[in-house]
């Protein structure tokens, strides 16, 4: 397994609030998207290739967290 974009830098276009957070309009952010696919609270064997957990019983995309 690889990761072709494993950090991603995002800005608001407006201000916002986040978890109690406030970000302001255009405060650049980098999301570890590392962190977030192998976190074991958010997924089962997050560790292993799974494309299955991502799709219903006709085998259509869905979207779990």
């Amino acid at each position: 397994m690889g990761n072709v974009a494993p950090l991603i830098g995002r800005a608001p276009a407006q201000d916002v609030s986040f978890h109690g957070y406030e970000i302001k309009k255009g405060t650049f952010a980098v999301l570890n998207m590392v962190s977030y696919h192998h976190n074991p609270e958010l997924w089962e064997n997050p560790t292993e290739f799974s494309p299955e957990r991502f799709l219903n019983q006709q085998m259509e995309f869905i979207m779990q967290h």
